[in-house]
């Protein structure tokens, strides 16, 4: 019976959820219902899914508000309402119109002439074109306009009363009409919330839209857009005599039977004119490139690619994999860097023969049911990473592909967040910044799950307390939680992408803005609930980045290195992972993982594999037992010898879903698929469906000759840790993605850094600079004759681009390239002035080049150059380009001295954010490489505790305490920018070295390395010695030292030894040592530039051998 109801959809205009209306509505005995958002059918599908569910009829409708049929200057609303399943088509056509810009309102009413068969319309009170005008009395006009109604709808027209509020002389009006024309009068009653007291959170949330404050005191306690039960319904509209209204409601429900179709598979087709069908061309393909790479002759790869494509072709799934695989193929031939996977299709050796993803899935051990299962018929679900800043250009090939009606982009939903939702009430409510900070400060934050305000209240006391603390405290919690995740502006989906052979409007609703891809009215569950194709796109910064570099690299040093053939086991590589040194690495960002690398320390890309699967909220608990067995301080265990060969590489734990999928099948003989969806059922709980499926395991168990004892006790451990198994193919491909880029940083610092600094990642830029002083010695500042305009990699060290300076105008930039691109470099200051465009010859513009040193290499020094600026300004605008004037009028320029340390840094950090000065460890850093008696900060963590360690480090924080024998004692943490650790200096040392220490200081120290009460390492203090003086040791050589059994036996070592050396030339002698501590220096030519990467790379070509450096 209800039919004017606008859900959450009508954006900001109602506080009604689906799932409540829903729900609600079957609770207070409705047998039908409708649902008429304002110009979307966001909200349809869902509704339908869910009316039909709850035995209730759905309704589908839809509220227009455009201009009027004959008052064209001002908007008007009315109701439409599908009889069928063509008029929800002919709703998804107008709802596509209305979304428009501008709204062409002609088009929209001669296409609902053409539509009016299959709707029906409803005027709506006072929003509506032709009651306003019979409130107004206006017979002529009232008649023009119904007449103009009439031709468009016809029979199929409507008035509508409402009963809650009640306009006495409104109602007579519309039902004087009725007799009159002989229109029938339906239910008009508004709902825009479940209940009476939800008005005050209705009324916030339309101010919200509106923009507008209100008094607290004026917000209303009960509203009567609300959903009343049925029977009260039909009551007051009794009551009032219009019992006729009911029983037109009633015979205009029948009408409306709109049957959506049954989930499909709508699946495109893609073209194959040369072959029958896409199964026999998918095969051809696959099967060329399984030879092309050599695997043909290989059985197990001949029998899973087999497979495989019956599944496929089995599973109605070929034109998929062609479709995927042909807008692969075009970003390979356009030069756009596909990632090499992402999720469970690593686990598909067709998508690898596709080049879809780039693991070998056999070399892997990753298991295609785990991405396509024969057993559990679903879409398959390939997702692909692009760089972020082509995602654009691949998405328009593919439209251009199937179609521009075919093709579409994702709506998703911005939703009121807990913070949000508080934030917005106290702004419409006129409460000051102040208040809003104390509201926002109080709510907890969590990062493994959005907070919400019931949580909040739950968890926190002091949040609680502040609630319960006044009326009005209590008043703005609870309307902050009836609009708490409610939508609050739609946005694009990150990724989603939805693709069809026939036009997407003929299946579910979209959006088409001007020369704009199409967006889906439906989000990505309700799209996939359809059945259409959604692919995922997903722009990522970090492919941007590791393409950025390859192409640096490639223009630096003329070299097409191909990431994709890099050894996955470079001892330097693996250091950056062993070291944590993964700022700038894909997935190794954050302090928590880089923990986990340390404890770790992965000496294989395999290890790599592992810590990106076991750092999350479940595996996490499984960290130091897996650490304890790969450090041998724990014994590995089996439950049987037979799950060896699959927990093998994980020490006896289960850290991937592929290995439970494998347990089961290993011990029970159940399939792969089967296995698949026993990992699936395992991991929702339930208690009913775990028992039966433990007789199945035990009983397949037994079959395959284990006891029953042997099969509880494996089951029993499955399904304790299967909750927690991550994907193996996920963890593998986003694995290689960090390990390239951990390459490229070992192997390219250069490169890296300077792309790094061009990515756009503002949150970490000023930790990349000092990282990137730290590991460069220096940043080269801005120079007006070199500098582009983002940061670039030159030959020694980085250059900063125009772009890093603070308040420069990108127009400004733009102009001084464009005129050094045409004109050539600037000759001198009073050059670049002259050739400059007047509108930037102004201090403003030009102080922060001077102040950064852009002009450093012009002759003039900064000081100078800023205290003369006004001077050169006012000539260059008197004389313009006349050159002999200027000479004439030449200001005379006053020398300064330049700028103190101190100045000069201020003035940096003000335009830069950072000074120009190299971070105060680099000399020491370098300095300890070349000295193999040093501990590097980076290598810290990984000596053995009980370690005398020596080094120089930041002292970074500190805190000096009392004992309770009233001795002074510290806690620090020490490193550089990269590494920290705590470090203890008990009262002992504190009263011998305490003057020493202090915060952001340098100290050359000695310290043991313990464990804490916490079982963390710390470092605790034994000496601290004077910094090295550097300019002494300038003097002294540093020399490489191996340790040989015999000089003159083993030629063919000592060959090896020396393609090593001369792999890694550099300035240092080297001095071979045999057993009776001869020692031979080897000639010039065998010079090595010895530091941590290439001792350790020299370690692991030569084990049985010892290699050091010292200072002579």
């Amino acid at each position: 019976m209800l039919l004017n109801v606008q859900t959450v959809y009508s954006l900001l205009q109602s506080t009604l959820t689906i799932e409540d209306y829903v729900d609600q509505a079957q609770q207070l005995n409705y047998q039908a219902i409708g649902i008429a958002d304002e110009n979307v059918l966001h909200g349809c599908y869902q509704f339908y899914q869910l009316a039909q569910a709850h035995s209730l009829k759905p309704l589908i409708g839809m509220k227009l508000t455009l201009a009027g049929l004959i008052d064209t200057m001002h908007t008007y609303s009315f109701l439409l309402y599908a009889k069928n399943y063509q008029g929800y088509l002919d709703l998804i056509i107008l709802s596509k119109h209305l979304n428009q810009e501008p709204i062409d309102s002609n088009s929209i009413y001669q296409l609902l002439e053409q539509f009016s068969a299959d709707l029906v319309m409803i005027h709506l009170g006072k929003e509506s074109e032709l009651i306003q005008a019979l409130i107004q009395t206006d017979q002529n006009y009232c008649q023009k306009i119904f007449n103009a109604w009439q031709q468009i709808m016809g029979q199929n027209m409507y008035l509508s009363l409402s009963v809650r509020p009640y306009n006495n002389i409104e109602a007579q009006h519309i039902i004087d009409f009725a007799q009159t024309t002989g229109l029938k009068i339906v239910i008009g009653q508004k709902v825009h919330s479940l209940k009476a007291e939800d008005a005050s959170s209705l009324t916030i949330l339309q101010a919200i839209d509106q923009g507008t404050s209100l008094n607290s005191a004026d917000l209303p306690y009960e509203g009567p857009h609300y959903l009343y039960p049925a029977e009260e319904l039909e009551q007051l509209y009794q009551q009032m005599g219009y019992s006729a209204i009911l029983q037109n409601t009633q015979t205009l429900i029948n009408q409306l039977n709109v049957q959506l179709p049954d989930k499909q598979n709508y699946l495109p087709k893609f073209p194959h004119p040369q072959h029958e069908s896409a199964a026999e061309l998918l095969t051809e393909l696959t099967f060329h490139a399984l030879k092309e790479k050599g695997l043909d002759q290989k059985e197990d790869y001949v029998e899973r690619l087999e497979y495989e494509l019956q599944v496929i072709d089995r599973m109605g799934f070929s034109d998929y994999f062609l479709i995927v695989g042909d807008f692969i193929e075009y970003c390979r031939r356009v030069k756009i860097r596909v990632g090499p996977g992402r999720g469970s299709s690593a686990g598909s050796l067709v998508a690898y023969l596709l080049q879809i993803t780039l693991v070998d899935p056999i070399e892997y051990d990753l298991l295609f049911e785990r991405f396509l299962n024969p057993e559990r018929h679903s879409m398959p679900d390939i997702d692909i990473d692009i760089p972020d800043i082509q995602r654009q250009r691949v998405i328009h090939y593919v439209q251009d592909k199937y179609g521009a009606d075919c093709v579409a982009q994702v709506i998703t939903f911005g939703t009121f967040g807990a913070k949000l939702s508080i934030r917005d009430t106290l702004r419409v409510l006129n409460y000051d910044q102040d208040t809003l900070r104390t509201w926002s400060k109080l709510i907890p934050s969590d990062q493994n799950q959005p907070m919400t305000l019931t949580r909040a209240y739950q968890e926190s006391h002091r949040f609680r307390n502040f609630v319960e603390e006044s009326t009005h405290h209590q008043q703005i919690f609870k309307i902050a939680q009836t609009i708490e995740g409610l939508p609050r502006n739609t946005s694009t989906h990150a990724a989603a992408i939805v693709i069809h052979d026939q036009a997407l409007e003929t299946i579910l609703p979209v959006f088409a803005k001007s020369h704009q891809i199409l967006q889906t009215q439906y989000t990505m569950y309700d799209v996939e609930a359809i059945g259409l194709l959604k692919m995922d796109f997903l722009g990522l910064r970090n492919l941007t980045l590791l393409d950025d570099i390859l192409n640096t690299v490639q223009v630096n040093y003329h070299n097409n290195l191909d990431i994709n053939q890099i050894p996955l086991s470079d001892p330097a590589t693996l250091k950056i992972f062993q070291n944590a040194d993964t700022s700038g690495v894909f997935q190794f960002e954050s302090s928590g993982i880089r923990r986990v690398l340390q404890k770790v320390h992965p000496e294989s890309f395999e290890d790599i594999v592992a810590v990106i699967a076991l750092y999350r909220p479940g595996p996490m608990k499984q960290i130091d037992h897996f650490v304890a067995r790969k450090q041998g301080k724990a014994p590995i265990t089996y439950l049987h010898p037979k799950l060896e060969p699959i927990l093998s590489k994980t020490y006896g734990i289960i850290v991937y879903q592929e290995q439970v999928m494998q347990m089961v099948r290993v011990m029970a003989g159940y399939s792969l698929g089967e296995a698949d969806i026993l990992r699936r059922a395992m991991s929702k709980k339930d208690k009913n469906l775990m028992d039966l499926e433990e007789n199945h395991f035990i009983k397949g168990a037994k079959a395959q000759g284990f006891t029953e004892k042997e099969a509880q006790e494996v089951f029993s451990y499955i399904l304790a840790f299967a909750n927690y198994g991550f994907n193996r193919s996920h963890a593998v491909v986003y694995s290689l993605l960090a390990y390239q880029l951990a390459y490229l940083k070992c192997h390219y610092p250069i490169e890296f850094y300077a792309c790094l600094l061009r990515s756009g990642n503002d949150t970490n830029y000023l930790s990349y600079i000092q990282e990137a002083k730290l590991r460069l010695g220096r940043i080269q500042a801005p120079d007006i004759n070199q500098s582009l305009t983002d940061t670039v990699a030159g030959q020694k060290q980085l250059l900063l681009g125009l772009n890093n300076i603070k308040g420069l105008r990108q127009d400004f930039i733009a102009d001084i390239l464009s005129d050094r691109s045409s004109l050539g470099p600037y000759r001198s200051f009073e050059d670049f002035l002259r050739r400059l465009s007047s509108k930037y010859l102004k201090v403003d513009y030009l102080e922060p080049l001077i102040l950064t040193g852009a002009f450093d290499q012009l002759g003039y020094n900064r000081a100078t150059l800023y205290n003369n600026l006004s001077k050169f300004i006012q000539v260059i605008e008197f004389t313009g380009n006349n050159l002999s004037l200027f000479k004439e009028m030449e200001p005379t320029i006053d020398p300064y001295p330049e700028f103190s340390k101190q100045e000069r840094q201020e003035y940096e950090r003000t335009y830069l954010g950072f000074t120009l000065d190299p971070h105060p460890l680099s000399q020491y850093e370098q300095w300890m490489r070349a000295n193999s008696q040093y501990t590097s900060v980076a290598e810290i963590g990984q000596k053995d505790l009980g370690q005398l360690i020596e080094s120089i480090v930041v002292i970074q924080e500190m805190k000096v305490i009392r004992t309770k024998r009233n001795e002074l004692m510290a806690f620090a943490q020490v490193g550089n920018d990269i590494q920290s650790y705590a470090m203890v200096i008990f009262p002992d040392k504190y009263k011998q070295y305490g003057d020493e220490l202090k915060e952001g200081q340098l100290i050359h120290f000695r310290a043991r390395l313990e464990l804490d009460r916490r079982q963390e390492r710390q470092l605790v203090l034994d000496q601290v010695v004077p910094l090295p003086n550097l300019k002494q040791t300038q003097d002294q050589q540093v020399f490489c030292f191996i340790k040989i059994n015999d000089v003159n036996q083993d030629q063919v070592l000592m060959d090896e030894i020396k393609s090593f050396i001369q792999a890694h030339k550099g300035p240092h002698p080297v001095i071979l040592v045999d057993q009776k501590r001869r020692t031979y220096q080897l000639t010039d030519k065998f010079q090595i530039d010895i530091n941590t990467q290439v001792i350790d790379a020299f370690k692991h070509q030569f084990p049985q051998l010892e290699i050091a450096s010292k200072s002579l």
